[in-house]
This record gives structure tokens, sequence and C-alpha cells, in this order.
């Protein structure tokens, strides 16, 4: 494949996966604040709400250890169309049926079906894509998301609060059909190679074997915890025309920093990641002040956009792991870091909406401190790391 081919490849593969996220993103906030209020709705209680994510941890705890290490085996495209029909039926059901339990089924199986397509979609970008294309793709679909995130909660809520869940969960099934028809454009990636089959850990394994990744995982770790916990406890904190702007903070402020720290690049160097983890700390000890003063529901807005716009060190948290994991490895490492995220923030949201039925400035200062002293922590052995030139891989990421 000559230069220019492999450029106008490279393009058209980066239209569909945008396209396709563009589409069916919208459709998942939609759909999720749907459900979310369906079951705050259905139990009375923020734990309602929190067994949205919590049962997310099954299929995260699956994809993370026996059924992951499939995952290099199908070829790409089958498993991405597929991936997204069974997402339609899983919310196709709710929406004929809006109850609590089937509700709670469908979040276990969008999660796995969610997380399987990360890590498809993580392989085809390695794949498909040159080195300096991944980053831009990372920052496109960072704004992506977070525009989704917003647009899909705003609507989501205001659907649900005026009419019912269903006609929520209807658009978000037939988003996942449309997403279905883009993915089925792509060229098809054949899987990868592997004389024997990866075992179930491997994917950690690969993540901590980097020097890079093994300063970047932990942060990750710590702060996605609490990264739903806005989400969650808004149904209790605001009511009416005021529900849907607190949903939507946390990915405004998002939407807000995404392009321009993607497109720039300043975030591919590690201690600025740090410096963004850290200020999402802050803005959780902000949002547990606010609470504690009975600052309003204003106020919590304001600092969930501030956290919503630290958070886009992921941007370059995901462009990092995409430079050092192995190819041959990626869809699982993808799939194992999706699926551990998904696990904590299922056990981390369950976890902070019971403190916060007794103490919700408690619940938000949880959520944001650990992350906050851990960027503190590991900024030092990161600066040691630059300036020591120990390992190459270490000194090219902070240079």
């Amino acid at each position: 494949m000559t230069g220019a081919h492999r450029r106008d490849h490279g393009r058209r593969v980066t239209r569909i996966l945008l396209a396709t996220q563009t589409v069916s993103e919208a459709g998942d906030f939609i759909g999720l604040a749907a459900l979310l209020l369906l079951a705050y709705g259905s139990s009375g209680s923020v734990l309602g709400s929190a067994a949205i994510f919590a049962v997310r941890l099954v299929p995260a705890v699956l994809l993370s250890t026996v059924v992951g290490s499939w995952l290099e085996r199908p070829e790409r495209r089958a498993g991405l169309v597929a991936f997204a029909l069974l997402g339609a039926l899983a919310v196709g059901g709710v929406a004929m049926r809006p109850t609590f339990l089937l509700a709670l089924v469908a979040s276990a199986i969008l999660q796995g079906a969610r997380t399987a397509s990360f890590g498809l979609q993580a392989s085809v970008v390695v794949d498909q894509l040159p080195p300096v294309r991944r980053g831009p793709f990372f920052a496109s679909s960072g704004v992506i998301s977070q525009s989704a995130t917003v647009l899909g909660y705003v609507c989501g809520a205001a659907l649900t609060t005026e009419i019912g869940p269903r006609i929520a969960l209807g658009l978000d099934a037939a988003t996942f059909v449309i997403g279905a028809a883009l993915l089925a454009q792509l060229p098809r990636v054949l899987p990868a190679v592997h004389r024997r089959r990866p075992s179930p850990t491997a994917g950690i394994r690969t993540v901590f074997r980097e020097p890079v990744l093994r300063l970047v995982t932990p942060v990750v770790f710590v702060g996605i915890v609490g990264g739903l916990l806005p989400e969650t406890l808004a149904p209790r904190l605001a009511h009416g025309a005021a529900l849907p702007v607190l949903m939507a903070s946390m990915p405004f402020g998002g939407l807000c920093t995404s392009f321009f720290a993607g497109r720039l690049g300043v975030l591919e160097n590690l201690r600025r990641q740090l410096g963004a983890a850290a200020l999402w700390g802050v803005a959780f000890a902000g949002g547990a002040v606010a609470l504690a003063v009975h600052a309003g529901w204003g106020a919590l807005a304001a600092a969930n956009a501030v956290a919503g716009a630290a958070s886009v060190w992921i941007i370059g948290a995901r462009t990092t792991y995409s430079r050092f994991t192995p190819i041959e490895h990626m869809a699982q490492v993808e799939t194992t870091m999706v699926a551990m995220i998904a696990a904590l923030t299922s056990v981390g949201t369950l976890a902070l909406a019971a403190i916060a039925t007794v103490s919700l400035p408690l619940s938000y200062a949880l959520a944001g401190v650990p992350v906050l002293v851990l960027a503190a922590v590991l900024m030092r052995p990161v600066g040691e790391a630059a300036t020591s030139g120990a390992a190459a891989d270490v000194a090219a990421e902070l240079s």
C-alpha cells in the first residue's frame, strides 16, 4: 500500500469509527440517564441508581480475565457489529418492559458489550492508524464522548422525567442498530496471530511490565473510582429543570477542555497528566465543601464541571497505553483496562452512594482526595525518571 493510499485508508477508518461513536454514545447516555432515573424511581434511593453501575462488576471481572483473552481471536469488524447488535437487544428489552430488574440485567449486558467493543476498537486503531494519527484520534474521540455525554444526559433525563423511560431507551436501541450498520463498512481487520491463546492475566501483566504504564495505571484506577458519583447522586440533589443540568455538568466541563488539550498534545507529558489528575481531586474536594455548607446545586454543578475539565488527563493516558502496548496485545490490554475500570467504578459507586446516605460531603471528599494524594506522591518519581534517563521509554514519554 502506497503512502497516499495508506493515508486515505487511515482517514476512512477514522471517519467510520468516529461517526459510529458519535451516534452510539449519544444513545448510550440517553439510555443511561433513563436507566438511572428508572432505578432511582423504583427504589427511592441513590443506592438504586448505584446498582445500575454495581451490576457491571460481573461482566467486568469476566472480560478482564476469562473472556478478554479470547478477544484477540475474532475478526474485528464482525466482532464490533455483533456487540452493537447485542446492545440493541438488551436496551430494547427494557424499553418494552421498563422494570428495575430488567434495567439491572441490561446494564450488565451493556457493560460487557461496551468493554469488548472498546478492546476491539483499540486493536483496530493500533492496527490501522500510524502512531502519529492516534493522538488526534483519541482527542477527537474524547471530544465526541464528552459531547455525547452532555447531550445524552440532558435529553435522557428530560425525556424520562417528562414522559417516562420508554422513548429514551428506544432511541438508545435505535442508535445501536445505526452503529452496527456503520461498523459494517470498516475494512476487514484480521485477528492477531498467537502461537497459543494468551492467559487470562496477560493483559494486566503486559501493562505492569512497562515502566510508563506502571506510573499511569494506579492513578487511573484510583481516580476513576468516584468518576460516576455526580450522575449517581444527581436525582437526590436536584429536581425539575435543574436535574439534567446537574447530571450533565461534569461531562460539560470535559467537553470544554478535551478538544484543545488533546489536539495540542499538552497531556502527552506524564507530569501534566498527573497535574490534571490532581485538579480532579481538588474539584471533588470543592464539591464536598459545597455540600457541607449547603451552597446549592449550582455550586455543586460548578465543582463537577471543574472535575470534568480535569478529566481530560484520560486522553493522555489512552494515548500512552496505545504507544507502549504491543499491537498483538492491544485488544486484550484495552479490554482489561476498561473492564477493571468498570469493576472499580461499580464497587466504588456503590460504596460512595452508601456513604452518601449518611454524609454527602464525605462521599465527595473520598472520591477526590485519594487521587489528589496519589498524584502528588508520584510527581517526584516521575521527575526523577525524567532527569536520570534510566529508561528510554520513560524519558521519551516525559520529554
